[in-house]
């Protein structure tokens, strides 16, 4: 996955694990995303035999962030429970699991004005 590819399908985010988020003001917000090595199935999915986490780390910093609404609380990993895109307004909603309190959901939904994509290279998550 390029930077250009995530610049003209923000879907991609579908197929990226969730790091975290981060406020930047009051009107933009950074999602930090890892784009997984390993092979691509047929369907878009990454092969689950992969470590999670090692991959190209980007940053999606969306400008103009209006109507923010963050339900939830942040976890120790994510998993996709959810994805809307309609225009410029975006809903992502994910399952948290915890490694020592309780599993909770997150959903991040806002309208944005603009984004951009900022890739910070590779990166390799821990030997589990």
């Amino acid at each position: 996955m390029t930077t250009d590819q995530i610049e003209n399908d923000l879907s991609l985010i579908k197929n990226m694990e969730f790091v975290r988020y981060v406020l930047i003001g009051e009107d933009t917000l950074d999602l930090q995303l890892v784009a997984e090595d390993g092979s691509v199935d047929a369907g878009g999915e990454y092969d689950d035999d992969e470590c999670e986490l090692n991959g190209s780390l980007y940053t999606i910093r969306f400008h103009g962030m209006r109507n923010l609404q963050i339900e939830g609380d942040e976890a120790d990993t994510y998993k996709l429970a959810g994805f809307e895109q309609v225009g410029l307004s975006l809903v992502i909603r994910y399952e948290g699991m915890n490694f020592f309190e309780s599993n909770t959901d997150l959903s991040i939904s806002f309208g944005f004005s603009s984004y951009e994509v900022i890739a910070h290279g590779h990166i390799k998550g821990a030997d589990v």
